[in-house]
């Protein structure tokens, strides 16, 4: 993932406050990508072609206009914006307006981020939407493309903070749609990442605001056991108790624990109701002397993918050597 800030010559000393507002607002991680349009030469086409896919992919496609680029190299590759309106009053015909290089600083800055335009000049849409100065639409661009100022420091600053919310949204509902793609095993992180293009400190994070989330209900359940002192080396039959604290039932939680000790059965699933607490028998054997904590994560099917994320109930036990007493 990366950004994509475009800029021409009158524009370039935005450059390093778009850069350290990026990074502060949305994530530090994010390389920024500068193009600058006006430059010359063949570049400046394969650029302009780029910032014109962005942009065209910012309208919304049932209005009908098209962008696109050229240029003319015996003007030492002065390159031209073309809009295309299928049909344009008063002549009701389709209708084409060329932006000159000149007329090219309503254009820059824009900012876009994977993939996506985010911000651009105030009053873009509205140019855009106008053919031989007559006004097909207020705007043409779609309403999560934001029109500022980039002198104004405090709006880019703002537009950037709602672009960062609108991001990790997306990415923790592309991320849950590729943890359904194992629903029964923890997301594997570094694979999400790669196969998300996202840095994975970035996604750790937004993961990290998601399971704050799924972690609420969880605080009103707790575990306990009969008993905690067990022979070492031999089985056991325990008695859990699994208890739910809120007054919302959870008919399905799967129960699991780490730790030295071997249990069966290997996957414990329970019904849980609002307010109420469930005995489950289980067997337990100690593989470790001494005392030492044992984990219990409680955790419903849709929460899988999450669940090293969950925090779980702590249990000491104490494991004894009976032939050794």
């Amino acid at each position: 993932m990366k950004a994509e800030l475009f800029i021409n010559a009158r524009t370039a000393d935005l450059e390093p406050v778009i850069r350290r507002l990026v990074a502060a607002e949305v994530d530090a991680r994010i390389p920024v990508e500068v193009s600058t349009v006006g430059a010359g030469g063949e570049q400046n086409v394969v650029v302009a072609n780029r910032y014109a896919q962005l942009l065209q992919a910012a309208i919304p496609p049932e209005l009908g206009l098209t962008l696109s680029v050229t240029s003319l190299s015996w003007l030492g590759e002065r390159t031209y914006l073309q809009v295309y309106w299928p049909v344009a009053y008063p002549s009701y015909h389709g209708a084409t307006r060329s932006f000159s290089p000149g007329e090219l600083d309503a254009f820059f800055p824009a900012l876009a981020i994977r993939d996506r335009m985010v911000l651009v000049p105030v009053g873009q849409g509205e140019l855009l939407g106008a053919v031989h100065g007559v006004a097909q639409t207020t705007s043409v661009l779609r309403g999560d493309v934001a029109e500022i100022d980039f002198r104004d420091e405090a709006a880019v600053g703002a537009a950037l903070r709602t672009v960062a919310g609108s991001l990790t949204e997306q990415l923790q509902h592309e991320l849950a749609a590729w943890a359904a793609g194992a629903p029964e095993q923890p997301i594997d992180l570094a694979g999400a990442a790669r196969d998300l293009d996202v840095d994975a400190g970035l996604l750790n994070r937004i993961l990290t605001d998601r399971i704050e989330q799924i972690r609420v209900p969880y605080r009103a359940l707790s575990c306990e056991l009969n008993t905690t002192r067990l022979p070492h080396g031999r089985w056991t039959r325990v008695m859990l108790t699994a208890t739910n604290g809120s007054d919302v039932p959870m008919p399905r939680v799967l129960l699991s624990i780490a730790g030295p000790v071997e249990v069966r059965p290997d996957r414990v699933e329970v019904a849980l109701p609002a307010g109420g607490a469930v005995e489950v028998p289980i067997a337990v054997k100690p593989t470790d002397l001494g005392e030492f904590p044992i984990e219990i994560t409680l955790v419903q099917p849709q929460d899988v993918p999450f669940s090293t994320w969950l925090l779980p109930v702590h249990v000491w036990m104490e494991s004894t050597d009976q032939s050794n007493p």
